[in-house]
């Protein structure tokens, strides 16, 4: 391999890995602008604190496959950008700020020493108020 002496043309895979499209698992159902989690056979399953789950990232769209079989359907999930997320246990301050973050439930965040599983979701971007955080998740790549 040589390093380029002129410009060339980048290829940009569709979403820029800004977002995917993750088949959804049997009978669940996602709503936008809540956390999703690979199940331990890849499909996109609702973000909790369980085993066998990885962070995927925050739901861009609705999906409903709750009378589907696995990957039936397909939801597009954002794995760039920053979101606002509940805060558990509700205490957040702006030293915070930085902090890894774990999937609780959907739609909120804590701690590793609130989680029992530590699905990773991303760090502290920013400081909301006591129960709401701006959080990065891009860092779940890194």
């Amino acid at each position: 391999m040589t390093a380029a002496s002129k410009d060339r043309a980048a290829y940009e895979r569709a979403g820029g890995g800004r977002y995917r499209h993750i088949p959804v698992a049997a009978s669940e159902k996602i709503y936008a602008g809540t956390h999703v989690c690979f199940n331990a056979t890849g499909y996109a399953v609702s973000g909790e604190d369980a085993a066998d789950l990885t962070y995927a990232g925050v739901a861009a769209e609705y999906a409903d496959n709750t009378s589907g079989a696995d990957g039936a359907i397909y939801i597009k999930v954002w794995c760039k950008g920053v979101f606002r997320f509940a805060y558990n246990p509700g205490d957040a301050a702006r030293t915070n700020i930085g902090d890894k973050v774990y999937v609780m439930d959907d739609s909120t965040v804590a701690t590793a020493a609130s989680m029992t599983h530590d699905i990773l979701c991303g760090r502290i971007h920013d400081y909301v108020d006591a129960s709401n955080v701006d959080v990065d998740i891009e860092h779940t790549w890194s």
